[in-house]
């Protein structure tokens, strides 16, 4: 999993978190091999923060995606942008994400 900011510009910077003013997106990625004409699908969706402290965004999706295709996923592009600094926990400064995934139907 990883996570990347809203590129707010070209230039040199342009791509951080800072200035996308905490901006971003979440994208997943399989590193694992699969056996030729296997698909690898996956169901998934994505939420940020913590519900127990309020500051939880919800969930997004879900996403069907076969990563035997293509290794990297991420939600629709209408979807993706999260404000990661409304689920910024104080004490900590940390935020979570949380990812929830199942078999696509008809794949138990």
């Amino acid at each position: 999993m990883a996570i990347y900011p809203i590129a707010r510009s070209d230039a040199r910077g342009g791509g951080g978190f800072k200035r996308a003013q905490g901006k971003g997106r979440v994208e997943l990625k399989c590193e694992g091999r699969f056996e030729e004409g296997k698909g690898a699908m996956m169901k998934f969706c994505i939420g940020i923060g913590d519900k127990a402290k309020h500051l939880d965004q919800p969930a997004r999706g879900p996403v069907v995606h076969d990563f035997a295709e293509q290794s990297c996923a991420g939600l629709a592009k209408e979807e993706e942008q999260w404000d990661f600094t409304k689920a910024v926990d104080d004490s900590s400064k940390r935020f979570s994400i949380c990812l929830r995934v199942q078999a696509p139907a008809g794949r138990a």
